[in-house]
Order: structure tokens, then C-alpha cells, then sequence
């Protein structure tokens, strides 16, 4: 798929004509598609491979998209719910919320977080602009 996403689209597509839940090959195909920048079909696979199953891949791919089209509070929290899934995924997902914090401000998420919750992400925030 890194050298041919054609191909490897085709290949999945193959794949889902006779296992049209097969989630790996619905994550593949997205993730094919998303590199030829047709990011609506990529989501619409993910949100089938996340119908099926709720799974990593599926999940991370989709905040990537919401991430793109700008739309971060529910990027964040598919990043989040990648992250209860597999915590060693934190550090990873850390650095795309870190890119999404950037963006936006943070007094608009104050309806997806609880006060305190927003007091620890303010701090850290201020903490990570001085250093």
C-alpha cells in the first residue's frame, strides 16, 4: 500500500466483495483511500469497520479525518476512545491533540470537559507554552 495505494485499493475491494465486514480489510481500504485523498469514502470505511467492531485502527484513522476537516472536539474524542482502548497508544495520540490544542481555543471545549478537567488542561497548556 506505501508504494501503490491504486493497487492496494483494489486488493481490499476484492477482499470486501467476499467479507464485506472483514474490518482489517475496511481499515486497509480506508487507509488506501485517505492517502489518495478521497478522505469522505475513507471515512465512510472506517465508519463501517467501527459498525462492526470498535477497534484501534478504525478509530484513530477517523480523529485523523475529523482532524483535517477541522472539526476537533470530535477528533479528540475518537483519539480519546483509541486511547481507553490501548493506553500505549497515549503517546502517540498525544502529539495529534497537542496539534488540534494548537488550533483551537481552549475556552471553546468547556462542553466537552468538566470544570476540572478544564482547570488540568489550561494548566497544561500554560505549562507547555513556558517550556
Amino acid at each position: 500500500m506505501q508504494n501503490n495505494s491504486e493497487e492496494a485499493l483494489k486488493i481490499f475491494n476484492e477482499i470486501l466483495k467476499n467479507e464485506p465486514d472483514n474490518t482489517d480489510a475496511l481499515n486497509g481500504k480506508g487507509s488506501a483511500l485517505m492517502k489518495l485523498n478521497r478522505f469522505d469514502d475513507a471515512e465512510k470505511c472506517f465508519d463501517k469497520s467501527l459498525s462492526i467492531s470498535e477497534n484501534i485502527a478504525a478509530l484513530i484513522n477517523k480523529g485523523i479525518i475529523l482532524k483535517s476537516k477541522k472539526d476537533y472536539q470530535n477528533a479528540i474524542y475518537y483519539f480519546n476512545k483509541a486511547i481507553e482502548m490501548d493506553f500505549e497508544m497515549n503517546t502517540i495520540l498525544s502529539i495529534f491533540k497537542n496539534e488540534i490544542f494548537e488550533q483551537i481555543d481552549i475556552n471553546s471545549l468547556h462542553k466537552s470537559f468538566n470544570k476540572k478537567a478544564m482547570m488540568y488542561i489550561k494548566k497544561g497548556l500554560n505549562y507547555k507554552n513556558k517550556y
